[in-house]
């Protein structure tokens, strides 16, 4: 959460010493489902998260079905990271794998809209706007589904902000600002100002 509103150090700091904790006492459930979800790898230490994912998913593996939905959270971190230093293929396909998952499990998933609001960035930077296209509206057809009855959605304002950007890209200024528009109003009232995807969002409106 400190990491979705912007306050990266101290979501670093406090991690880590959750980890410490976790394994002086020998919880590794709780060691590997608090890395699965932690989306931050400090620049040159790829290959440290990648390891702490791995070992992640080893231990899930130990006391989970393997079409549970903490897997698919846990490639949606690797996805993340993934795109996050250009590795597009690994991207993708942890991406996808999230995407089965979620398909799979019963009930209401909304991870399942940041999948695809990912997915969308990855196919993107790919070469594949109509693919990137279609991802974006399935991540808001979605998040607008699991939004109702809320006054202001995460869920929906991340993938308005990922439509806004593939609308962007694909040179539809005016349904790429009225989405990114929109994604702001989502983003501040529920993540904040000081949140990186709410300063992405006034980026992107202040680059029309």
């Amino acid at each position: 959460l400190l990491l979705t509103v912007g306050r990266e150090q101290e979501a670093v700091e406090l991690y880590e010493h959750a980890r410490t904790l976790t394994a002086q006492r020998g919880d590794v459930r709780s060691l590997a489902n608090g890395t699965a979800v932690f989306t931050h790898c400090a620049a040159g230490e790829a290959a440290r998260c990648d390891q702490r994912l791995a070992e992640a998913r080893s231990i899930l593996a130990g006391f989970l079905p393997p079409q549970h939905p903490s897997f698919a959270n846990l490639d949606i971190t690797v996805g993340d990271l993934a795109l996050a230093r250009g590795d597009l293929a690994q991207a993708q396909a942890a991406l996808l794998r999230a995407l089965t998952v979620y398909d799979k499990a019963p009930g209401l998933q909304p991870m399942r809209t940041r999948a695809a609001a990912l997915l969308a960035r990855t196919e993107l930077a790919l070469g594949h706007p109509d693919v990137a296209a279609a991802r974006a509206a399935e991540a808001v057809a979605q998040a607008r589904a699991f939004a109702k009855g809320l006054a202001h959605s995460q869920w929906l304002g991340n993938a308005l902000l990922a439509q806004a950007v593939v609308q962007q890209a694909r040179g539809e200024a005016v349904t790429a600002q009225a989405s990114a528009r929109e994604a702001l109003a989502e983003l501040r009232a529920t993540v904040g100002d000081a949140a990186p995807a709410t300063a992405e969002a006034r980026r992107l409106l202040a680059s029309f």
